[in-house]
């Protein structure tokens, strides 16, 4: 995409506090400003009410989405036992897929439409999804309720990143990605016990219906707080923007994988075709999404520049990557404590605090760290270790292993987690052009 002529620059240029830059993995801040936008300050910037307010409704709006992320792990087993659904798994996956594929999407409907009308469309529909979900009464409609909500969920992440990207520079974004890191601090905290408090008193369809009156204050919220202009242009030329094909592509391919890694070694055999060509077509049409995008697409979903150094695809792939542990855990956890363990829903988001109190903390200490060293790779490196070491140890836990063992290795695959979270941002962003934010 030529972003020289892309009418989302002139936005970015309004918005940018500062240029990107990178000279190995030190932050640089006095070169590469995007034809001087604007300079670098020395120092961190005197914020304004308006800053403050906006950054606020964001981190709001991230722990509403969050919380519902870490709120459904205690209260899954509760939930397939009253809708009579089979597999359960299948609680979490629809929301994770649903919002991870919708996420690409994002990013460009916010380049054509502006940030905020895509934050509050987002809004008002992860508030369908809880009212629809709430009301399931068979596994279909549930299911639905989960695709809508994640859909919302995927559309307030991406936009409270992109804004906040928007707003600071590459120097202070360690610092304030480590604030909206708190809604991660406190969501992963007491999600478990709150969906395990409404399991264990057999009131888990409120936990999709508070979802409404918290998205009707967060987009209040954002309708009053949150001024940021609006791409110009005609609704028609701003809806041939849109990548029709490359969404396609990438949400059916999206969807074969989580398929085939969900039915793996549970429902089917690792070798079965029930799993392999679900995960082969998936493979393929990810592949072939790459292709179409370097050379078919008109207004690329993803656009080469994004993957075209070494150092952003680093970053993209170990973003992709630390999905995995995360979401698998969040799953898995509560599940073994109450089936090994036979503890309640509650005792069982107790559980999982050792995973809940490190991951976000360590994400906001590695924040700040980076900001004041100017480095990302070390918390990197020592992030892996810790979650590959973390995973290894955890995959020898069996039904009769104490709990404190457990927890303590929850506790080194969070501390990795959260190291990781944070730091792989800055790979991905630092040698990109300041209009590829959103991208």
């Amino acid at each position: 995409m030529d972003t020289e002529s892309s009418p989302a620059l002139e936005l970015r240029g309004k918005l940018a506090l500062a240029g990107n830059s990178l000279d190995s993995d030190v932050i640089q801040l006095d070169r590469g400003a995007p034809e001087k936008l604007a300079q670098p300050q020395p120092g961190l910037r005197k914020r304004s009410k308006t800053f403050w307010f906006t950054l606020v409704t964001l981190v709001l709006s991230s722990f509403m989405v969050i919380l519902e992320t870490n709120i459904i792990g205690t209260a899954a087993p509760t939930i397939a036992d009253d809708l009579k659904i089979s597999q359960f798994l299948w609680i979490g996956n629809t929301y994770f897929l649903a919002s991870t594929v919708l996420m690409p999407l994002c990013g460009g409907l916010a380049e054509i439409f502006g940030r905020r009308p895509v934050m509050l469309v987002s809004l008002v529909i992860f508030a369908v999804g809880g009212a629809v979900s709430g009301a399931a009464n068979g596994e279909g409609m549930f299911f639905t309720g989960r695709i809508i909500m994640g859909l919302g969920a995927g559309g307030v992440l991406t936009m409270s990143s992109v804004i906040v990207s928007d707003m600071v520079s590459l120097k202070e974004r360690g610092l304030y990605n480590g604030l909206l890191g708190l809604a991660w601090c406190a969501a992963l905290g007491v999600g478990p016990v709150v969906g395990g408090a409404f399991a264990e008193r057999g009131h888990w369809r409120w936990m999709f219906y508070m979802n409404v009156p918290f998205a009707g204050v967060a987009a209040a919220l954002v309708v009053l707080l949150v001024k940021l202009p609006t791409p110009k242009g005609s609704l028609r030329s701003k809806i041939e923007r849109i990548d029709w094909i490359g969404n396609a592509i990438i949400l059916g391919s999206s969807t074969a994988i989580v398929i085939a890694l969900t039915w793996g070694g549970v429902q089917y055999a690792w070798s079965s075709y029930q799993v392999l060509v679900p995960l082969i077509l998936g493979l393929a049409g990810l592949a072939g999404f790459m292709v179409y995008e370097a050379f078919g697409a008109k207004y690329p979903l993803v656009p080469l520049i994004l993957v075209s150094n070494r150092t952003s695809l680093s970053g993209y792939l170990q973003a992709l990557v630390l999905t995995m542990p995360l979401a698998g855990m969040l799953g898995y956890l509560p599940v073994y404590y109450q089936a090994c363990k036979l503890a309640s829903p509650i005792a069982s988001g107790v559980d999982t605090f050792g995973l809940a109190f490190t991951v976000a903390p360590f994400s906001i200490i590695t924040g700040v760290i980076i900001t004041i060293t100017k480095r990302y790779r070390p918390p990197i490196w020592l992030g892996w270790s810790l979650l590959m070491l973390g995973q290894g140890l955890l995959s020898t836990v069996k039904a009769d292993t104490s709990r404190a063992t457990s927890i303590g290795y929850q506790v080194l695959i969070g501390s990795g987690i959260g190291l990781v979270f944070t730091s792989a941002y800055f790979p991905i962003l630092s040698p990109l052009p300041v209009s590829a934010n959103a991208a």
